[in-house]
């Protein structure tokens, strides 16, 4: 047995473990967790101007055929697409998106709003439709690091 091969298994095997376990709850915000405040177009936790990170599943997309009041922040030749069934995303300037419905992804979304009837309605958007990150490419790397671990690990434990 190899212990200094077995101990650096053992950790990236940890390490994978805890990046499968812990970076999404850490660095992302889940779309079923965004809620607007009671009878109102804003949002209960956050503010105009505030940019987040997103995770989700695709469950809408939407060009040219928008609901509620996004027709009168004047939105034209934009993509607006639905993460988890809560949480719609404008994309200005683009006419398609890169995903389809039923794909888990995330992005780095910003908050703004517009006065419509005298109210602020916000919304959130993204720059570009490059922007958006299917979300298992980034598991499936911490996988591989657990993995990996795993494997070294047990080279290290029948290696003499």
């Amino acid at each position: 047995m190899d212990k200094k091969i077995s101990s650096i298994g053992i950790i990236l095997l940890i390490i994978g473990i805890i990046l499968i376990l812990t970076f999404w709850p850490l660095f992302g915000v889940k779309a079923m967790d965004i809620d607007r405040k009671d009878n109102s177009l804003e949002f209960k936790q956050y503010n105009i101007g505030d940019k987040i990170t997103i995770h989700g599943t695709i469950t809408d997309i939407k060009v040219n055929d928008f609901p509620n009041y996004y027709e009168e922040i004047g939105v034209e030749d934009n993509v607006l697409f639905e993460l988890s069934g809560n949480v719609w995303i404008l994309i200005e300037n683009e006419d398609s998106l890169n995903f389809k419905i039923g794909k888990d992804v995330y992005c780095d979304i910003i908050l703004e709003g517009q006065d419509i009837f005298g109210s602020t309605f916000e919304y959130w958007t993204l720059d570009s439709k490059d922007d958006i990150n299917l979300k298992n490419n980034l598991n499936y790397m911490f996988y591989f690091i657990a993995g990996t671990g795993t494997v070294i690990a047990a080279v290290g434990f029948v290696r003499e």
